[in-house]
Formats: structure tokens, sequence, C-alpha cells
């Protein structure tokens, strides 16, 4: 698929968001519309095409905040949106949980 259709059927997909009845959205389902595999939706955000990166940005922050909103309304299970927003958008990862190198020194008398 071209980069120009691909950024045609990300701003259309983002229309699909005004549907009341819509299923909620996730990385896979924007990959299937997309007739893509999630990895290669994720590499568009690395992509040189600068329109294609921001039809994909916006789709994405327009998924993030349907999850977020479909679970403060109760359209969507809050569970599954919790797992949703970690696995996908990285919430509740610290970022002190990467590995650190720590010397201590310690000196005076150890009676």
């Amino acid at each position: 698929m071209s980069e120009r259709i691909m950024v045609k059927r990300l701003n259309r997909y983002l229309s699909t968001f005004d549907e009341k009845e819509r299923e909620m959205p996730t990385a896979a389902g924007l990959a299937n519309y997309l007739e893509i595999t999630k990895e290669e939706l994720f590499a568009l955000a690395k992509s040189e095409n600068e329109e294609l990166r921001r039809a994909y940005v916006r789709a994405m922050n327009e998924m993030e905040h349907q999850l977020l909103s479909g679970a403060a309304f109760k359209r969507f299970n809050p569970t599954v949106v919790n797992i949703c927003l970690q696995n996908v958008f990285g919430y509740g990862k610290d970022e002190q949980d990467e590995d650190i190198d720590l010397t201590l020194t310690v000196t005076g008398d150890m009676k």
C-alpha cells in the first residue's frame, strides 16, 4: 500500500471514532484496518514521510483519548483499558525500573 493511501486510511480511521456503538479501539484493530501487521503499524512512528508519521501520531492520540474516555464513562471495561494503556501507551511504566549501576563508598569507623 502506498504511503499516500496509508495516510488517507489513517485519517479515515480517525473519523470512525465518532460512531457511538464503536468497538474499543486497539492497535491490533488499527493494524487490521490498515491491512498491515502491528509491527508495521508501530514502525510508522519512525517513518521518513512526515505526513504519514503525523497521521499515525494523530490516530494513536485519538485511540488513547477514546480508551480513557471510554473507561471513564463506562463504555469500555476499565480493566481491559488499563491493560491496553500499559502495553501500547506505556502507562504505569516507571522510568526508574531500568538497571542502575550504583557504587557506594562508606568512610569512617565501622565499630
